[in-house]
């Protein structure tokens, strides 16, 4: 059984280990902030340093701009977006936007076109991290697309208000592939068999 469950191991992560690729197209924002891109698996993450709202800056905006290919996965059939932070004591921060993508494996094809739109409150003592995340449904598997995000940061509270964005973050959902299926069939069907021995 050891060994059963070792080889199913080992075969789900050998074909989920296999990285997607995503390569950043256009990156820009209103504040000044830089980004690091991070790869790891179906997401692909901006780390954003210096993205900053405070009284005296209290809108910022971001936008990005990235191509997928979900290769060696099939395709993919949905995306989340996280957008996290930190938000000062008495602070309100509101985000509103678009998260776009588009089939781009022949004539682009627009597959989801989704709102950004949330407001954390921070009535404690203390800095608030927050997290919103929101999940896209597309209209057709996706091989080859892209993804289009336009987004706006609303900053309100007293003359000490503050927010900062530190990271916006794409997971995208994959179809499952034949191979991981049929390694996780093999798996269970063993399992099945050694308990009616």
């Amino acid at each position: 059984m050891k060994r059963t469950l070792t080889l199913l191991a080992l075969s789900t992560f050998a074909v989920a280990s296999h990285a997607q690729t995503f390569n950043t197209v256009s990156f820009a924002n209103t504040v000044g902030a830089t980004a690091n891109f991070v790869t790891a698996g179906n997401s692909y993450t901006a780390n954003l340093t210096g993205f900053n709202l405070t009284a005296n800056l209290p809108v910022g905006d971001l936008a990005w701009v990235f191509d997928f290919d979900s290769n060696p996965v099939p395709a993919f059939t949905a995306v989340r977006i996280d957008i996290g932070g930190r938000l000062g004591s008495g602070s309100v921060i509101e985000g509103i936007g678009s998260e776009k993508v588009f089939d781009m494996s022949s004539t682009p094809v627009e597959v989801a076109n989704g709102l950004v739109e949330f407001t954390v409150t921070n009535g404690g003592v203390n800095d608030l991290l927050f997290n919103y995340s929101a999940t896209y449904t597309f209209s057709q598997p996706v091989t080859m697309g892209q993804a289009q995000k336009d987004l706006l940061f609303i900053l309100t509270g007293g003359s000490n208000s503050f927010a900062r964005i530190d990271y916006v973050r794409q997971e995208f959902t994959p179809v499952p592939e034949p191979a991981t299926m049929a390694v996780v069939g093999l798996g269970v069907a063993a399992l099945l068999r050694r308990r009616r021995r």
